[in-house]
This record gives C-alpha cells, sequence and structure tokens, in this order.
C-alpha cells in the first residue's frame, strides 16, 4: 500500500509520463484513486520528485506499477 508522505523507489521501466528512463525517487503527496482505477496494476501518483540524496526536484505525475515500486520510508 502507498500513502501520502511515503518516499518510494521506482525502478526504470516502472513509471511512466516524465519521459525518463531512470529510477524515479518519489515523496508522494497524493495518490490519485480517482484516475487509478482504470488502471489494473499500477497507480497514479502526484509528488515530489527527489534526487538519491533526498534533494527535491520538482513536483511531478506519475503512473507506476505497483509490483515495482519499493517503499524506502513508510
Amino acid at each position: 500500500m502507498i500513502d501520502a508522505g511515503n518516499v518510494i523507489e521506482c525502478p526504470p521501466g516502472s513509471w511512466k509520463f516524465t519521459g525518463s528512463p531512470h529510477t524515479l525517487f518519489l515523496r508522494v503527496e497524493k495518490v490519485r484513486d480517482d484516475l487509478s482505477g482504470f488502471y489494473e496494476g499500477e497507480v497514479w501518483l502526484e509528488g515530489q520528485q527527489l534526487a538519491r540524496d533526498g534533494t527535491p526536484l520538482g513536483r511531478l505525475q506519475a503512473l507506476v506499477t505497483v509490483e515495482r515500486i519499493r517503499v524506502l520510508q513508510p
């Protein structure tokens, strides 16, 4: 389960809509349950993209594959 406040790691190929084939680190601000129901096995998230060291890089929205997400900070 992913909740607002979680910091998650999404490996390349497990997330969409920002165009980069790299690992995404995201501090989740909002889980879009209203949109996620349309995507089997994926969830639509909004949050703050983070560098590996935790430096904020800006807000983004991403569709991520749930089974490939790793929660780093609950």
